[in-house]
């Protein structure tokens, strides 16, 4: 059932994150990016995001205990991270080589009704999500850095133990985590009844 329009909405994001030396790598390589191309910073902290979305504030705590339930099903892995990539004439990025346990998250996370409760916003989950390092960029300044960093190499790693709700209320200016979800790695039994 669609929330009614008079409810104030906010956007939300469902990330993993870093441990600090990696953030901290990723946080340097962007900044050397910025310098040596003399391009704008952008501050945000390295995240992956799986998905972005709006959704009614008075929702939200519903949204936060079905997230909850997801988060204790799940295991801890780990993520390889190896060299650069790039979206044609505007992004490049590290890649992320292990997917899988993404996409099995993001299939439990489609699930979750309420993220589709506000008609026209649709949730917008992230296939194949990397690092960004530098984005919208000018395609004279794209092609003369992917000509470096297509060559370059990168490996890093980090265990996902957590996933991380951010929000941005309507008056925020920026994205503020808003609950930490810890992977609990529990199997949920169903009992099966006896027939007869």
């Amino acid at each position: 059932m669609p929330i009614p329009e008079t409810y104030s909405i906010a956007k939300y994001q469902l990330i993993l994150k870093p441990h600090e030396d990696l953030s901290d790598q990723i946080a340097l390589l962007k900044r050397e990016f910025t310098k040596n191309y003399n391009v704008p910073t952008y501050k945000s902290s390295p995240n992956l995001t799986l998905v972005k979305f709006s959704l009614a504030e008075v929702a939200e705590q519903r949204l936060i205990n079905q997230l909850r339930s997801i988060a204790l099903r799940l295991p801890s892995f780990k993520l390889e991270l190896r060299d650069f990539g790039s979206l044609p004439s505007h992004t490049i990025y590290i890649k992320v080589d292990s997917q899988e346990p993404i996409k099995e998250i993001q299939l439990a996370l489609r699930d979750i009704k309420a993220l589709t409760n506000i008609p026209d916003h649709k949730p917008h989950f992230l296939n194949d999500p990397f690092f960004s390092l530098a984005f919208k960029l000018p395609s004279i300044i794209y092609d003369k850095a992917w000509l470096e960093y297509s060559q370059r190499p990168f490996a890093g790693s980090f265990i996902a133990n957590r996933l991380l709700l951010l929000k941005k209320g309507e008056s925020d200016h920026s994205y503020k985590v808003q609950e930490e979800l810890f992977f609990g790695n529990k199997r949920v039994s169903v009992k099966q009844a006896g027939l007869f």
